[in-house]
C-alpha cells in the first residue's frame, strides 16, 4: 500500500519531527548583532545567516541516475508547512482557505516565492541562491499564485478586482507610493509572516541584480535597499501580527534543513533598529515569548472534511472491460485526481473533486480503496460509431454526456450530439484510457497544472477508468512488520488514529498498523 502507507508513515514523521524541531536557538548565535545598529547591523545581519544549506527547487527524485535528488522544497513542505484540520494533515497555504491533504500530494499547489522571483535577475539560466531559500518559500493555491503574479505588497483601496477570501488583488491606497500597478494584500493574520520574509530576503540578497522595472518597493541605491513607505508598512506589519508559534516552529523546521534562521523571527525588534525607530538604538538581542496560535484567526481552520466511500476500484484492463453494464471513475492515477460531476467556475471544463482517492500500490496495478463522495459516477451507452459517456451525481441523477467541442473544452450535454460521440482504446500497459472525442480530435484528459479534466490535442496527463472489483487478496501485506514491535498507533484509510490498543479490537475496515519496526496492512 506504498501510497497510503507512505503518507501514514509520513504523518508519524512530521508529528515527531515538529516536535523535534523546537530546537533551542544556539547560545550565542546572536551574540555578533550585539551593539549594533541601522546599516551596520543590516550587514551584520547579513554575515551571519547568508550562509547556508542550498536545498534543491521542487520534487525529490532519488532515482534519477543523473543527479539523485534526496531532499526537495516538496520533502521540507511536510515539516515547515502543514497543520491538522479536522483530525487530517493538511499543507498550511498562506494563499487561500483551501485545504488539501498531504496525504493527497500537492495537485493544484505551487511553490511560492514570497519575494517574486521575476523581481531579480537570471544570468544564462542560473538562479541567485535566492530563488531556492526556504524562507521565503511556501505552498500556494495555483490559481492565488497567479493571481499575485510579480505584484507588490500593499493595501488595496476600495473594492479588490480579485480575491479568494486569503489572497486579494487590487489598486493601492495613496500613502503606499505605488502607481500604476496593481498590490497583492495578504490576509491580516499572515501580514508579519510576509513582512519577516521581506526584511530576510532584503538584507541577505541586498547584493544580487534586481530588476529596476519591478522596484516599487525597492531602491538599488540605497543601503537600506528598501523605500521608506515598504519599510514602514512592514514595519507595521511586524508589530500588529506578531510573531507566533507557527512561525517559531517553521522557523525551526527550515533550520533544520538549511542550517541558518530567519533572524527577523528570532528577533522581533531586529528591524525597528534597522529601518525603525530604534535605527540609532544599539541591538541587544533578548529572548521573547511568540504570541499563541488562536486557530480561528487563520483561514481554513473550521473546514470539515466529508467522508470517503470505500472498497475496490481496478482499471480497466482491455477494450473487453468496455460495456454498458458496468459503472466507471474517470481518474488521473498518476496525479491521484479524480473526476466530478460538476464545472469549474468558467463553465468550460470538468472539474477535480475536493479529496482525492486512495490507491493500493501492493496490488499489480493498483486498486483503489475509497473515493471522494463528489465523484462522478460514469456510464457508458453504446453509439453507432462509438461510445457516449453519461455522469452521474452520488444520488445517481443524470447530471449530462460529456462533450467536448474543442480545445480545454469538457462540458455536460442534456441530449446525444455529435459532441459527446468518443471512441473508447485502452492501453493496459500503460494504465490509460485513451478517450478520443470523434468531431473535435480530442482525448479526453486531465491538466494537473490547472486542474480540471476537459478535452487537449497536446500531451496533457493521461485518465484511466476504473470499475468496482471483488477480486482482493485479503491476505496482502503491505510491509512486513513484527508483530512484537512497540506499537505506534493504528491508522484508518483516511489517516487518523483509530482508537484501539490491537488489531483485535477493529472493526470490519482497512488499517494501517505503525511499529517501531515497520508498518503492515490490516483487512477487516
Amino acid at each position: 500500500m506504498k501510497k497510503f502507507l507512505q503518507s501514514v508513515l509520513c504523518i508519524s514523521a512530521v508529528a515527531v519531527l515538529q516536535f523535534s524541531a523546537q530546537a533551542e536557538i544556539p547560545q550565542g548565535y546572536y551574540s555578533s548583532l550585539e551593539g549594533k545598529c541601522g546599516v551596520e547591523l543590516k550587514k551584520a545581519v547579513k554575515a551571519l545567516a547568508a550562509d547556508h544549506v542550498q536545498i534543491p527547487y521542487g520534487d525529490p527524485n532519488p532515482n534519477n541516475p543523473v543527479n539523485p535528488v534526496e531532499t526537495a522544497t516538496w520533502s521540507v513542505f511536510p515539516v515547515s508547512d502543514t497543520r491538522t484540520i479536522d483530525g487530517r494533515l493538511c499543507w498550511w497555504d498562506m494563499y487561500s482557505a483551501n485545504n488539501m491533504w498531504v496525504s493527497s500530494g500537492h495537485i493544484g499547489l505551487n511553490i511560492e516565492h514570497s519575494v517574486p522571483q521575476s523581481w531579480w535577475k537570471t544570468n544564462n539560466a542560473t538562479y541567485t541562491p535566492a530563488y531556492y531559500d526556504l524562507h521565503h518559500l511556501n505552498p500556494s493555491e495555483a490559481d492565488a499564485n497567479g493571481r499575485k503574479g510579480n505584484n507588490p505588497l500593499g493595501i488595496i483601496s476600495g473594492e479588490p478586482t480579485w480575491t479568494n477570501g486569503v489572497t486579494s488583488i487590487g489598486k493601492p491606497q495613496d500613502s503606499y507610493g505605488i502607481s500604476g500597478t496593481s498590490v497583492f494584500e495578504p490576509y491580516p493574520s499572515y501580514r508579519g509572516d510576509f513582512a519577516r520574509a521581506y526584511f530576510y530576503i532584503f538584507t541577505i540578497y541586498d547584493d544580487i541584480e534586481w530588476q529596476e522595472q519591478y522596484n516599487f518597493m525597492y531602491d538599488t541605491s540605497s543601503d537600506l535597499l528598501l523605500r521608506p513607505w515598504a519599510y514602514n508598512m512592514l514595519l507595521e506589519w511586524n508589530s500588529t501580527d506578531p510573531v507566533s508559534m507557527k512561525e517559531v516552529n517553521r522557523n525551526d523546521a527550515v533550520y533544520g534543513f538549511q542550517k541558518n534562521r530567519n533572524p527577523f523571527i528570532d528577533c522581533p525588534t531586529l528591524a525597528d533598529h534597522i529601518w525603525g525607530d530604534k535605527k540609532d538604538v544599539p541591538f541587544t538581542y533578548v529572548p521573547f515569548t511568540p504570541a499563541t496560535d488562536d486557530p480561528e484567526s487563520y483561514p481554513g481552520w473550521d473546514e470539515i472534511f466529508p467522508e470517503l466511500n470505500l472498497g475496490y476500484w481496478a482499471p480497466v484492463a482491455s477494450n473487453d472491460d468496455i460495456n454498458e453494464d458496468e459503472e466507471y471513475f474517470i481518474v488521473s492515477p498518476s496525479k491521484m485526481a479524480a473526476m466530478t460531476y460538476s464545472l469549474i467556475s468558467t463553465n468550460k471544463a470538468i472539474d477535480k473533486c475536493v479529496l482525492s482517492p486512495e490507491f493500493d500500490d501492493s496490488f499489480t496495478p493498483a486498486l483503489i480503496t475509497s473515493v471522494p463522495l463528489d465523484i462522478a459516477t460514469v456510464k457508458l451507452e453504446q453509439g453507432e460509431d462509438g461510445w457516449y459517456l453519461a455522469v452521474y451525481d452520488p444520488d445517481y441523477s443524470f447530471v449530462g454526456y460529456i462533450s467536448v467541442s474543442g480545445t480545454g473544452n469538457g462540458v455536460f450535454s442534456q441530449t446525444k450530439t455529435d459532441n459527446c460521440l468518443a471512441s473508447i482504446d485502452v492501453d493496459g500497459a500503460n494504465n490509460k484510457t485513451v478517450i478520443t472525442y470523434t468531431n473535435s480530435g480530442c482525448t479526453l484528459q486531465f491538466n494537473s497544472g490547472n486542474p480540471r479534466f476537459a478535452g487537449y490535442t497536446s500531451n496533457q496527463t493521461p485518465i484511466q477508468l476504473y470499475r468496482a472489483t471483488d477480486e482482493v487478496d485479503n491476505a496482502v501485506d503491505a510491509v512486513g512488520a513484527d508483530a512484537a514491535a512497540a506499537l505506534l498507533g493504528i491508522f484508518d484509510i483516511n489517516g487518523r488514529k483509530v482508537n484501539a490498543a490491537s488489531a483485535d479490537q477493529l472493526q470490519k475496515g482497512i488499517y494501517i498498523i505503525v511499529t517501531e519496526k515497520g508498518a503492515r496492512k490490516v483487512i477487516k
